[in-house]
């Protein structure tokens, strides 16, 4: 008898590594395959939600945004991991990674001004529509180009497109900054 449940409790015990293995396998395989997924472009690597919004960027729009477009924002006496300015001749551009909850990333982008550059109204509105579309694909050309003018027919502090924040300076076709901000699935 002791025998019998000797043999039975070693066979649960090797029943159960064997699964426990069996287990393991299938969990590394998993990781592998996401890694081989995403196949994701390091650019800026000290901030994860920047870097993923700055890949879909890339995929959507030429030229590219490089790693050595990109600068830290000084906000509060520090430089900001999470805040970074990308290099343009005529605009103010910066990407904030918020917060990440449970897989979505807060992004925002400011589009402003900068002292002593007059950029156009066409600068502004080619930065709008490149980074609407990419808050949300489902716009179409017209659906862009209504707001747009929409927005800077008149006065306006925020506006709102499809669960985009905008928070913007303008008025009467004059147009001082706007901020985008929305979670995203990158």
């Amino acid at each position: 008898m002791k025998k019998a449940l000797l043999l039975i409790l070693c066979g649960i015990v090797i029943f159960g590594m064997t699964g426990c293995n069996y287990s393991d396998k299938n969990n590394t395989d998993s990781t592998l395959n996401t890694q081989e997924e995403k196949n994701i472009d390091i650019i800026y690597n000290d901030d994860e939600g920047i870097n993923l919004f700055i890949n879909r960027y890339n995929e959507l729009y030429e030229p590219d945004i490089t790693s050595d477009m990109l600068s830290k924002k000084h906000i509060g006496g520090s430089d900001r991991d999470n805040v970074v300015t990308v290099a343009n001749n005529k605009l103010e551009i910066s990407i904030y990674d918020n917060y990440e909850s449970n897989g979505d990333y807060n992004m925002s982008v400011y589009v402003g001004y900068k002292t002593d550059v007059d950029a156009s109204v066409d600068e502004y509105k080619q930065q709008f529509i490149n980074f609407v579309k990419l808050f949300d694909q489902s716009l179409s050309d017209e659906d862009i180009n209504n707001y747009w003018n929409d927005m800077i027919s008149s006065y306006h502090s925020s506006y709102d497109i499809n669960d985009i924040d905008i928070v913007t300076m303008t008025d009467n076709g004059n147009i001082d900054y706007f901020k985008l901000t929305k979670d995203l699935k990158l």
